[in-house]
């Protein structure tokens, strides 16, 4: 379980540095103190699932994020077996991809669902 709560919270931190927050702009954000935003970064306070959505509304990000990476559990004949076979790309790069498209130009854009759209075709 602790292993789980310094996963979630260094993704909070990861989350944080990928918005280009400091610690300061965070707690502005969120109306927490920089000393708590920090404790949450670190694991000294424990991130509950009420501070968890929270930090999803304020940033705009899946609540999901902050468990990216981590092992789906494995049921049988369940879809995450099928899920755990497939290639994963993680949410942080997903996201990644997202903003990059979103910067395009719309002639690239439209270039680049064509392309996608090819890949996907068997």
């Amino acid at each position: 379980m602790e292993d789980i709560s310094f996963y979630v919270s260094s993704n909070l931190k990861r989350l944080r540095e990928l918005r280009n927050l400091s610690r300061e702009e965070l707690a502005e954000i969120t109306g927490l103190s920089k000393l708590q935003v920090s404790n949450f970064e670190v694991n000294l306070s424990p991130l509950s699932v009420s501070h968890l959505y929270y930090f999803a509304q304020k940033l705009e990000y899946p609540l999901l994020y902050f468990f990216d990476g981590l092992p789906l559990p494995s049921y049988p004949e369940s879809p995450d077996q099928v899920l755990d076979e497939i290639s994963h790309v993680s949410m942080l790069e997903a996201l990644a991809l997202i903003k990059i498209y979103n910067s395009l130009p719309p002639e690239q854009k439209k270039a680049a669902k064509s392309y996608f759209r090819r890949l996907g075709t068997p």
